[in-house]
């Protein structure tokens, strides 16, 4: 959420501390020095919110969309351990 943007996007990749997620329509009217408040939601896991700024942008084909990776500027430290406990199952998940 943006100060005047509010889209629900589905993440590429998360980390404990950032994110990479892809935006359909492009970067028009988005501030990319703006702190940027996100909603985020993980399976098994109630939702929260995290804000950052974003630090580098991709602008992809029409196929294959656009993206932003955002740092992380302010996350609880239960919520950075949810991150971190869905990025070990999905690391084993994988593993198999």
């Amino acid at each position: 959420m943006g100060a005047h943007s509010l889209d629900v996007l589905r993440a590429r990749n998360i980390s404990t501390t950032g994110i990479g997620v892809c935006v359909p329509h492009g970067f028009a009217g988005i501030d990319l020095e703006a702190e940027v408040e996100l909603v985020i939601t993980l399976p098994g896991c109630r939702c929260f919110l995290a804000r950052g700024h974003i630090r580098h942008r991709t602008d992809g084909g029409s196929d294959e969309g656009h993206h932003f990776g955002l740092a992380f500027t302010t996350i609880g430290d239960l919520q950075r351990a949810a991150i971190a406990r869905y990025v070990r199952e999905r690391s084993a998940a994988s593993a198999c």
